[in-house]
């Protein structure tokens, strides 16, 4: 046993004096990321555009009562007028509303990142 703990006791110093040689890297981040308005615009744009395509697709592909019972909304059909006052808008903005600002801030960094890269 005495063996057992003697042998133990160098390993553990022939590792812990292994790692002590090898250095320590330490990320420096040398400049500050350079987001400009340009990035904000993109993010709004692309938000609330965003925002109201999840919110109309939310509607594509379910039966149509009505008029015209018995299809399915298509995006002609939700761009059409009657369509479009009805339903088509509010859902554009409840999308807007709901998806709008997680589009628009992984735009905004995805825009903000692209810039600092390239």
């Amino acid at each position: 046993m005495k063996n057992v703990l003697i042998a133990s006791v160098i390993a553990m110093s022939t590792a812990t004096a292994a790692m002590a040689e090898q250095p320590i890297y330490q990320l420096e981040i040398s400049e500050q990321p350079v987001c400009t308005n340009t990035d904000v615009a993109i993010g709004v744009g692309v938000g609330v555009v965003g925002g109201a395509i999840l919110g109309v697709s939310s509607i594509i592909g379910a039966s149509v009562v009505g008029a015209a019972a018995g299809t399915t909304m298509t995006w002609g059909m939700a761009f059409s007028s009657p369509f479009l006052t009805n339903t088509t808008a509010g859902l554009a903005m409840a999308g807007v509303a709901v998806g709008g600002p997680y589009v628009g801030i992984l735009s905004y960094y995805g825009s903000c990142v692209t810039r600092n890269i390239f």
